[in-house]
């Protein structure tokens, strides 16, 4: 399987309350599955249907760099110190959506060679194992990834079905060594 595409995800008003909404773009946001949603971000999040076990779902804005490597969100998300913490039960999905495209270029692609041209207020998912990137592009390019998750990795610490949290991108961290 390849790409399932939304196009529309959401209505006017939703799409404009995220677009004035004021987060910290640097940080994953946690949203249990319990939890009220708090903001847009979170509303977005959750009009995104689980997995039937998932206990919430991580949100991260993708502002990355022009041509980042191919990749996939499991290790990004699991991998710290050059270890693996992967949970006992893994995501299934990765879904992106897309805030704003680039002006040109800036298409996803799978290790499948499967490409989808970003559009505004479209989501895109695929399966999390895929390895993807974004090719590069000019202007400005905004898109939230989100993943929902059976169970989260430790490193994360614990985390409840009715619970909100805010944690650092180990990824970030990672790539920066």
């Amino acid at each position: 399987m390849g790409f399932v595409i939304q196009k529309n995800f959401l209505t006017q008003s939703e799409y404009d309350d995220l677009t004035n909404t004021h987060l910290l773009y640097n940080r994953v946001h946690w949203v249990g599955v319990d939890a009220e949603p708090e903001n847009a971000l979170h509303k977005l999040m959750r009009k995104i249907t689980p997995d039937s076990n998932s206990i919430g779902a991580t949100a991260w804005y993708n502002i990355r760099p022009i041509n980042p490597r191919l990749h996939n969100d499991i290790d990004s998300y699991c991998t710290q110190n050059g270890v693996q913490y992967y949970p006992s039960v893994l995501p299934t999905t990765t879904n992106i959506y897309y805030i704003s495209p680039p002006k040109i270029g800036g298409q996803l692609e799978l290790e499948t060679r499967e490409r989808v041209s970003p559009k505004k207020n479209m989501l895109v998912s695929f399966p999390i194992n895929l390895y993807h990137r974004v090719l590069p592009y000019d202007g400005n390019r905004v898109s939230i990834g989100i993943i929902y998750w059976p169970e989260l990795p430790s490193i994360y610490g614990e985390v409840k079905r009715n619970e909100t949290k805010i944690f650092k991108r180990i990824w970030e961290i990672e790539d920066a060594k």
